[in-house]
C-alpha cells in the first residue's frame, strides 16, 4: 500500500508505533491498485491491553491534498476576519485564558499602544 519504506513490514507505520509504543505522525505516499500515487499524512496510534501491552494500532490517513485545501481555507478565513476586525471603529481587545491582552483593534493600538502579553489586570491606560 504504501511506497519506499513504509511499505516494508519493518518500516510501517502500524509497525513504527508497535517499536515506539507511541502515536505517531508521518508523510507517506500511497500506491492504489490502478498505480496512481498520493501523498497522504499517517496518523497510528496504539492501543493497550488490560496488561499494558500493544494489542492493536489504530491507523488514519488523510490526503495532504485535502490538508493543504483546509489550511488554505483557514487561512483565507482568518484573513477575512482579521480585516473585519481591524475595521471595528472602536476599541476592543481580546484575552487569553491567562487574562493576557492579546488581538486589538486599530483604535485600541492606535491610542493605547500595542499591549499584547500585558496582563488585563495592570495597568494599560499609561
Amino acid at each position: 500500500m504504501y511506497e519506499g519504506r513504509a511499505g516494508t513490514a519493518d518500516g510501517s507505520p502500524v509497525n513504527q508505533a508497535i517499536q515506539t509504543s507511541s502515536a505517531q505522525e508521518s508523510r507517506e505516499i500511497i500506491r492504489y491498485r490502478s498505480g496512481a500515487k498520493v501523498p497522504v499524512i499517517v496518523h497510528t496510534a496504539p492501543v493497550y491491553n488490560n496488561d499494558g501491552e500493544v494489542e492493536l494500532v489504530l491507523e488514519v490517513s488523510a490526503g495532504t491534498q485535502d490538508v493543504d485545501q483546509l489550511r488554505d481555507e483557514l487561512l483565507s478565513t482568518q484573513q477575512r476576519y482579521q480585516l473585519l476586525f481591524d475595521a471595528v471603529p472602536c476599541y476592543v481587545a481580546g484575552l487569553d485564558r491567562n487574562l493576557l491582552l492579546r488581538p486589538a483593534t486599530g483604535w485600541f493600538v492606535e491610542e493605547f499602544g500595542n499591549k499584547t502579553g500585558v496582563a488585563f489586570r495592570e495597568r494599560i491606560l499609561h
